[in-house]
This record gives C-alpha cells, sequence and structure tokens, in this order.
C-alpha cells in the first residue's frame, strides 16, 4: 500500500494524467462536500474544486506524500470557497475573534467528517455490487423498508445484504469508524 501510495505522489508530482484522473476520483465528492458545507452551493462547490485541481496541474507544487497533498486540497478549497464567499457578499472581512475561531473550529470539523465519509465511501465501494448499493443507500439514511421498495428486494433480502456488508466492513475499517457506521444504519 505504502509503495503504491508513494508511486502516485510521484505520477501526480510529474503531472501524469493518469495520476490526475485518479486524484479527482478519489478526492472530488470528499472536496465538493466539504465546499458545500461553508457555501451551501452545490454548483458553485463543484467548480471550486474542479478549479482547484486544475490549477495543481497547471502549477509546480510537489507533495512529499498523500497527507501533505490532502492537506493542500482542504486548505486551497477552503481557501478558494472563503474567497468566493467574500466576491458573492456572502461574506466580509469584519469577523469578530469569537466568529473566526468558531468558523475554524467548523472548518476543522467538516475536514474531519469528510475525510471519514472518504474512507467510509472507499471501504463501500469495494464491496460486491448488490451489497455495495445497498449500504450506499443506508448511509444515505435510506431505511431497509424503503430499499426494499426501491430495489424491488424483499426486506429480508435487504437485512441480509446489510448484514453481509457491515460483516465486510468490519475487517476493513478502523473500529471508530466502523461505530460511526453502525450508528448512520
Amino acid at each position: 500500500m505504502e509503495t503504491l501510495l508513494n508511486d502516485f505522489i510521484s505520477d501526480v508530482n510529474d503531472r501524469s494524467e493518469e495520476a490526475f484522473k485518479q486524484l479527482y476520483d478519489a478526492f472530488y465528492r470528499e472536496l465538493v462536500y466539504f465546499s458545500t458545507k461553508m457555501n451551501n452551493s452545490l454548483q458553485d462547490s463543484e467548480d471550486i474544486v474542479h478549479d482547484t485541481i486544475l490549477s495543481i496541474w497547471e502549477s509546480d507544487y510537489k507533495f512529499e506524500n498523500i497527507k501533505y497533498l490532502k492537506s493542500f486540497l482542504h486548505t486551497s478549497v477552503r481557501n478558494r470557497t472563503l474567497n468566493f464567499m467574500k466576491r458573492e457578499g456572502r461574506l466580509t472581512n469584519d469577523f469578530s475573534s469569537i466568529d473566526k475561531k468558531l468558523r475554524e473550529e467548523r472548518i476543522e470539523s467538516d475536514i474531519i467528517e469528510t475525510e471519514v465519509i472518504s474512507i467510509l465511501n472507499m471501504a463501500i465501494s469495494e464491496l460486491p455490487s448488490e451489497c455495495k448499493k445497498i449500504m450506499t443507500l443506508l448511509i444515505n439514511g435510506y431505511s431497509c423498508s424503503e430499499i426494499a421498495i426501491i430495489k424491488n428486494l424483499a426486506s429480508s433480502t435487504v437485512r441480509a445484504q446489510k448484514k453481509r456488508g457491515l460483516s465486510l466492513l468490519k475487517n476493513k475499517l478502523p473500529k471508530d469508524i466502523l461505530l460511526l457506521l453502525y450508528t448512520m444504519v
């Protein structure tokens, strides 16, 4: 795993087109969610994230490892989102120190939340097809009964796939994220 990540970072630093497709696939949803939490506009957030990834492609930034890349992406998206909000008049520079601190805490919380969602989505994406679909719907707040109706399945089938999904994820997720998953489904 470590070697794959190092190769990926090396390819990003070399501006490999394939690496940037992988970067886009791996972080796009997480970053759009993060930006949308700040500005409440999905369309604007999608543009901000797209522009951020494009700016990395066009730049000469180099990253030591995946941690630095993720930090850079989140910081860039945060700054671009805040600048966008300022330009749109939805944010002023007149923050009191308390407001600023609260915003920073919210941003840190949002970063953690988006990383947890990313880890969950990555683990769920590795599940078998039907199991993945059902677990995704469960994460999105649908009940087993609602999923049975949506997917035209028996409720017992949905419950069995849920049980299977949780069992498979138990081996893939850290315990704290697994506990969070159990509270969500």
